[in-house]
């Protein structure tokens, strides 16, 4: 199979598909209208995060590498550039086009470019990301994972201790997600520990900011240091700014824990008890396979704790100095091997029962 994939500023790639021939203008260059086509808009922070835009590139990319088709990435400076490049593109496809050609919105941030979107042609549509709102135009499908019930998990199994969100940005629907569901298993099960939130940013610029979340991990550390109660959890829920979070840990942070997010970030350093690991490739890449071959995109679809797309992933390296213990109180005992295994199982079917009554309250 030959797969086109092309990662060009718009222009660019209004020239490939036959802006800028030397023939007809509204001719498509060979191979352009015989292939179907993928293109993929990622949230403005785009790649290089370790997260989210990576899985969903790796997840696209898999599909289209094993299928014979033109596959485009469009990153976008703000959402605002990605609705002007939408918009031109989701026109000239519609036009000039007639083999099918997918659109893929890669964020909650997108949702209001899904629903104002000019009704495309019959072969063209679209798939919004990181929402299961069913109050879309028809040619629009959306699809996400729920992290609710993976927060609510984590937070339950973490309640012994007070924890500390770090979040890129308020009112950005899938980390505001984990974060609620994290805040309530753990207050379902807290004998009185906090949880705080913080916010790197008022903007979307928050899941690029590993400076400035070293800093204030470092600082809610120092902080930490200086009480009787030293032990807390990080949650960081900030895309690329999470390896800050993470090195700050490596370098100065010491008698705390962080959980991995997106990925499985167990290898990042040793205090790490687990990682919620949520495999928004695995969706991307079935939802283009369905579409590719001509089968429906479920839509208004919220995939959580029961679902192929989470997974919670322990570390085999976690508390080499036994601190989580020694914070207890107990200086002797050694942590048993399914310490978290154990809290997992024991939270689990409550999380669930959770995350179902909570996607039903959402639009």
């Amino acid at each position: 199979m030959k797969t086109k994939l092309s990662l060009l500023p718009l222009g660019c790639l209004l020239c490939l598909l036959g802006g800028c021939s030397d023939s007809d203008p509204d001719t498509p260059q060979e191979g352009m209208a015989t292939k179907a086509s993928v293109v993929l808009f990622l949230s403005p922070n785009g790649t290089g995060d370790n997260g989210y835009n990576d899985l969903i590139l790796k997840g696209a990319s898999l599909m289209a590498f094993n299928h014979d088709i033109n596959f485009y990435l469009v990153e976008s400076k703000s959402v605002e550039e990605a609705a002007e490049n939408f918009e031109a593109l989701l026109d000239i496809y519609s036009t000039y086009m007639e083999t099918k050609a997918l659109f893929v919105l890669a964020s909650s941030e997108y949702k209001e470019i899904a629903r104002r979107s000019s009704r495309p042609a019959d072969h063209c549509r679209v798939l919004l990301l990181e929402s299961s709102d069913t109050e879309m135009p028809e040619w629009v499908t959306t699809a996400k994972i729920s992290r609710y019930g993976t927060g609510y998990l984590a937070g339950a199994m973490v309640s012994g201790q007070p924890a500390e969100i770090i979040l890129a940005m308020p009112d950005e629907e899938t980390t505001e997600d984990a974060a609620a569901g994290f805040e309530a298993g753990f207050r379902a099960h807290t004998d009185g520990k906090q949880v705080s939130r913080h916010y790197l940013s008022d903007g979307s610029d928050g899941f690029n900011m590993q400076t400035q979340a070293y800093r204030l991990t470092d600082s809610i550390a120092q902080r930490y240091s200086a009480q009787e109660e030293a032990y807390a959890t990080f949650l960081p829920l900030a895309g690329t700014s999470n390896l800050g979070v993470y090195n700050a840990f490596t370098h100065f942070v010491h008698a705390q824990q962080v959980i991995g997010t997106d990925t499985d970030c167990n290898d990042q350093n040793d205090y790490i008890p687990f990682s919620l690991v949520w495999h928004i490739d695995r969706l991307v890449e079935h939802y283009l396979t369905l579409w590719y071959q001509d089968e429906p995109m479920p839509r208004g679809q919220s995939y959580g704790l029961e679902s192929d797309y989470v997974e919670m992933s322990f570390s085999d390296s976690w508390d080499p100095l036994n601190i989580f213990r020694a914070w207890e109180g107990d200086f002797t005992s050694p942590l048993p091997d399914d310490f978290w295994a154990a809290k997992q199982a024991e939270y689990l079917p409550e999380a669930i029962t959770k995350e179902k009554a909570y996607n039903r309250q959402q639009p």
